[in-house]
């Protein structure tokens, strides 16, 4: 097990997945990885419901939709469950992982970086 080596930088500030149907879908564009999800609109009064939101993962090498649920995360069942500060968010880990255990293909390998486009009715907003 980490030594208490782990971060967790938390990179959603102002928006969030839906938390009951965020519908997400993969798109693979020219290596990327992109993660459509519907935002959550009733947190955040500045997006509508059928606003998306999309995670682009740059030189994406694997992948895995799915995995724990919030029932699972609880139960303990999520490698990062008793490490990581809250379910539901979106979190940049950083420190060495050899030696939790793991979840076959519950990750993303080799990403060269990220981005996050928030397309919405009325603007679109992108973060590095």
């Amino acid at each position: 097990m980490p030594q208490g080596n782990l971060q967790f930088i938390q990179l959603n500030s102002g928006w969030n997945a839906d938390p009951n149907v965020p519908l997400p879908r993969i798109e693979l564009d020219s290596g990327d990885l992109l993660l459509i999800f519907r935002l959550n609109a009733f947190q955040f009064a500045n997006f509508r419901e059928d606003d998306l939101g999309i995670l682009r993962f740059v030189s994406c090498t694997k992948y895995h939709l799915g995995g724990p649920n919030d029932e699972g995360w609880y139960l303990g069942q999520c490698r990062f469950s008793k490490l990581a500060p809250a379910w539901g968010e979106f979190y940049r880990i950083q420190g060495e992982t050899f030696g939790l255990a793991s979840i076959s293909s519950t990750f993303v390998k080799r990403l060269s970086s990220a981005s996050l486009t928030l397309a919405t009715s009325n603007r679109i907003l992108t973060m590095r």
